[in-house]
């Protein structure tokens, strides 16, 4: 049987023979910063003192929780320990790492020494503290529930002075706080107190404020570059944008907006150019008549006759023979959400009947401009009744425009609306909607064009609320157009058109 006397530093201080002494610097090993080995010194002696035969030896080394029994939480075998006089020294974690799976910031952990094919020596070495290790207990001083950790959990802060986290930046420039992500910065709060927010990807949901049921009050998307106040979803909650008040107009800058508490008005300021100076505050929803332009027809009253139709006074163009016009007839039934109804009644001849429309070729077609109308059939089907809506510039025959954009209904074509437009050579270009009209029934079509150029035309037709599309065509603009409503029959039988109403805004790209 063998004995061992040891010593074991991590830092030079004062041994003593039969006792082990340890230094713990910290609760974790780091690495680069220090040697992750600890030194062990020992004598073996044989059971009468005497030392052991000078060679070399195969030694196991054991770490344990307990002073006995248990199972080791780390060990190491080094085959070829030389002992010369009984002295031996090692490393420990020369063979396997430390800490590896030992916790030296708990305070029982003890050494278990066997050598050859002795049994384990007994008891157990447990090691202890150097006198300046008990610093390791605490930083500047401090102990360590006075830092904030990262990464460890909910930090609790009783103080009731002072702030959980201060930071007293007395440089010029630098940053008070950088986070980053992949050493992109994420988060930055500047010398001045200014703050950066920047995701590394884009999100829908790149900036988020929430109330304590976690229902959206702010959302930034930065997917689709979308600023929500309140849910990006409609829902039952209530999130509303106030803007400022005030009695009086402030100082402008183009696109301002707020509250004039004197007059009971929202106010919009809009420039004529981009010197803000050169522009003025108006009512919010003014149409700026240099801008833009609309006209609008309920359909509530008017004559009979061209130039009189409506509160616009449309004109009338025959199709062979002449239809006949009046107001909110028994069918379709007026209501409070249709006040006003026109009925165009043509003559009981095949392709006869006539069209409304705001001057014959009177405007361009051009980006920005929409028409919007609702309109029904008393009669669809096959050899019915057909109908034109837009802008076009044939207002006078059955056969299709030349130039423009417009819905179309002809049930020798198809079944369908269709929508139409014609290109530069010129030739028509119609395609099918999903949606068939139905008798009696009102549809409601609209016609927006986005842009007009060579191969890059695009508009936008809607029948009841879907969306079909054109784009990279060019539409013939070679002559003028005209808001024109079109109906005629099919067969050689009187048939009935209704407008609800109809609606013609244009925009200019330039202050006129």
């Amino acid at each position: 049987m063998l004995r061992v006397w040891a010593r074991v530093a991590l830092i030079p201080t004062i041994v003593l023979f039969g006792i082990v002494a340890l230094s713990i610097i910290s609760t974790s090993i780091a690495h680069g910063a220090i040697n992750s080995q600890i030194s062990f010194q020992g004598k073996l002696t044989n059971t009468d003192g005497t030392n052991v035969t000078n060679g070399t030896y195969s030694i196991v080394f054991s770490m344990y929780t307990t002073a006995s029994g248990g199972s080791a939480v780390w060990t190491e075998t080094q085959g070829s320990v030389v002992v010369t006089d009984g002295i031996f020294q090692v490393n420990l974690g020369s063979v396997t790492s430390l800490p590896g799976s030992v916790d030296f910031n708990f305070g029982s952990v003890y050494l278990g020494v066997k050598v050859g094919a002795d049994p384990e020596m007994s008891p157990r070495i447990l090691f202890t503290a150097s006198p300046y290790a008990f610093n390791s207990d605490s930083l500047g001083g401090l102990a360590s529930g006075s830092y904030t950790q990262l990464a460890q959990g909910v930090q609790t802060d009783g103080s009731t002075t002072n702030a959980s986290i201060a930071i007293n930046k007395t440089g010029a420039t630098a940053k008070l706080m950088d986070l980053q992500r992949g050493g992109v910065s994420v988060f930055n709060i500047n010398n001045d107190g200014s703050t950066l927010i920047k995701n590394s990807t884009d999100s829908a949901t790149e900036f988020l404020i929430q109330d304590s049921s976690s229902a959206p009050l702010f959302t930034v998307d930065a997917v689709a570059n979308r600023l929500y106040v309140g849910s990006t979803t409609a829902d039952a909650a209530n999130v509303l944008l106030v803007l400022d008040s005030a009695t009086a107009d402030p100082a402008g800058v183009n696109g301002g907006m707020y509250y004039n508490s004197t007059q009971n008005t929202y106010r919009c300021y809009r420039g004529i150019n981009a010197t803000a100076g050169d522009g003025a505050w108006e009512p919010c929803g003014m149409q700026p008549i240099d801008r833009t332009y609309i006209q609008e027809d309920d359909f509530f009253f008017g004559g009979t006759a061209t130039g009189t139709i409506g509160s616009l006074g449309w004109a009338t163009s025959t199709i062979g023979g002449a239809p006949v016009y009046t107001y909110n007839n028994a069918t379709p039934a007026v209501t409070s959400d249709r006040p006003g109804i026109l009925r165009l009644r043509t003559t009981a001849v095949a392709n006869q009947g006539g069209t409304l429309s705001l001057g014959t070729a009177s405007m361009a077609v051009g980006a920005e401009q929409t028409m919007k109308t609702a309109v029904a059939m008393s009669a669809v089907g096959a050899t019915t009744t057909a109908m034109r809506i837009g802008l076009h510039n044939e207002t006078t025959a059955a056969t299709r425009p030349t130039t423009g954009v417009w819905w179309e209904y002809d049930s020798a074509v198809n079944a369908n609306w269709e929508y139409c437009y014609v290109n530069a050579t010129p030739a028509t270009v119609c395609a099918a909607s999903a949606v068939a009209p139905v008798a009696n029934t009102f549809n409601t079509l609209e016609i927006r064009i986005k842009t007009i150029g060579v191969g890059t035309s695009a508009v936008d037709f809607f029948v009841n609320g879907t969306k079909y599309s054109i784009s990279a065509v060019t539409v013939n603009t070679t002559a003028l157009v005209a808001p024109a409503l079109t109906c005629y029959a099919q067969g050689a039988v009187l048939r009935d058109c209704f407008v609800d109403y109809a609606q013609i805004k244009g925009g200019s790209g330039t202050y006129r």
